[in-house]
């Protein structure tokens, strides 16, 4: 039987740090999934978009078909505890190519520089997470992977505040 092989690449591939699934203050456990929907995401990056699955890495996956920007997939990322906001940041700036401070998005924001406006990392409600869309290959696409990404971040701080 013969495998092949797929690649992806190499601006849609992203690593990040991994930890446990947080607890909301006053809160029960929270996995990435419950913090976000399938509606939202479908609102915000169009196209036909699969229920969120968790992932093995404290996240969870939205799969999209015909998202606009041709966006296929977006994941939702629990880094941590806001307590770890600092050293989160201090990663990024070290080993993604430095990051790119964004305004108006919860308790703070930034795009790290090696994935660009694909990625965004935030704190909010005590907590730190990162969306990273997989998408945007033309200017045009970017600039619509870029508004839906920082839309959805806004969603998730209107929901969790």
């Amino acid at each position: 039987m013969t495998t092949r092989a797929t690649s992806v690449p190499a601006t849609t591939v992203t690593t990040q740090p991994t930890t446990t699934t947080h607890a909301d203050p006053g809160s029960e456990d929270q996995s990435p999934c419950e913090i976000t929907d399938r509606e939202a995401v479908a609102e915000l990056f169009g196209g036909t978009v699969a229920e969120g699955n968790e992932g093995f890495a404290a996240n969870c996956s939205y799969f999209i078909d015909g998202g606009d920007g041709g966006t296929q997939k977006v994941d939702v990322f629990d880094l941590g505890p806001a307590s770890a906001w600092e050293d989160v940041r201090t990663q990024y700036e070290e080993s993604r190519m430095g990051i790119i401070e964004v305004e108006g998005i919860g308790d703070g924001a930034f795009h790290p520089v090696d994935h660009g406006v694909r990625d965004l990392v935030f704190q909010t409600s005590g907590q730190v997470y990162s969306i990273v869309a997989i998408g945007g290959a033309t200017p045009e696409q970017l600039s619509k992977v870029e508004t839906a990404v920082l839309s959805l971040a806004s969603w998730i701080v209107d929901h969790q505040g």
